[in-house]
């Protein structure tokens, strides 16, 4: 059996929530363009229903724990963070990254367009080795990052040409039925009072029972993916023109700082970014 080679811990290095800068732009429904401007970090354990593309540049390799193992992924390569992911987070150098976060719709929407099959992609890799195709990644990030109402025909190229040269057949399924019943119900009510008895009843398990299987199937707790599905129902609304309090409170979080603190800690941004322009203050 191969031996897992694990990153620095804690202990070795010094680590820093805090950004340097984080920018993000909503040019259109599904799409976040993020740049980040961070020094060492700790990201935590994070849970995203949407794609995950990157680059990012720095001195050495980050890194990510994904799909259960952790992996060195070197600078200047292409990041395919699969949809239905956790993903964690761990660089010992300060870096730069430019990221398209991708709602699976919009995906499936611009292949449909382009003739090509609609099925959302399955990427095996965590990461890209292909200079050309990072150099037109950057290029098409900072088109986006530019424009208000952008051009997508260059977003819809980019996606086509990584789900034909470099997506595989989905893999066969092997969640149990109750984690999957466990997961629709925390979807469901995702913004109400859930206790992890709620869970388990609909699970038909005992909740120490589920707690276990979840976080061994899942890679995290039903609590903090209950957590992941609010943050990403606090940003739909607030990309909306909601207010800031009354996005907290739709989105099943306790007040305005609740959703600030952890808006902050999973993407490093605060929920004013998330805002129309035009309504930022």
């Amino acid at each position: 059996m191969q031996r897992q080679v694990l990153p620095p811990n804690s202990a070795q290095i010094r680590f820093s929530k805090t950004p340097l800068g984080t920018e993000v732009w909503l040019p259109c429904e599904g799409l976040e363009v993020i740049r980040e401007y961070l020094v060492e970090a700790d990201i935590p354990r994070r849970y995203t229903e949407d794609y995950v593309l990157g680059v990012w540049f720095s001195r050495s390799a980050r890194w990510v724990k994904y799909r259960r193992t952790w992996q060195p992924v070197p600078p200047g390569t292409l990041i395919t963070v699969q949809a239905g992911e956790v993903v964690q987070g761990r660089s010992p150098e300060p870096f730069t990254a430019y990221k398209l976060v991708v709602k699976s719709k919009l995906w499936q929407r611009l292949l449909e367009e382009a003739g090509e099959p609609s099925q959302a992609p399955y990427f095996p890799k965590l990461y890209l080795e292909d200079p050309r195709l990072v150099r037109r990644f950057v290029r098409l990030h900072r088109r986006l990052s530019r424009l208000q109402r952008p051009d997508l025909e260059p977003l819809r190229d980019l996606l086509c040409d990584l789900s034909r040269g470099y997506a595989e057949s989905w893999p066969a399924a092997r969640e149990r039925t109750a984690i999957k019943r466990a997961k629709v119900y925390l979807r469901e009510h995702c913004c109400e009072e859930v206790t992890l008895e709620d869970v388990a009843d609909y699970a038909h398990l005992n909740k120490y029972d589920l707690l276990k299987a979840f976080r061994l199937e899942v890679g995290i707790t039903p609590h903090a993916y209950l957590i992941c599905l609010r943050l990403e129902r606090a940003k739909e609304l607030l990309h909306r023109g909601f207010p800031i309090a009354q996005a907290a409170s739709e989105s099943g979080f306790s007040d305005q700082s609740h959703l600030t603190r952890l808006l902050k800690r999973y993407w490093h941004l605060t929920p004013g970014q998330y805002r129309p322009l035009e309504r930022r203050a």
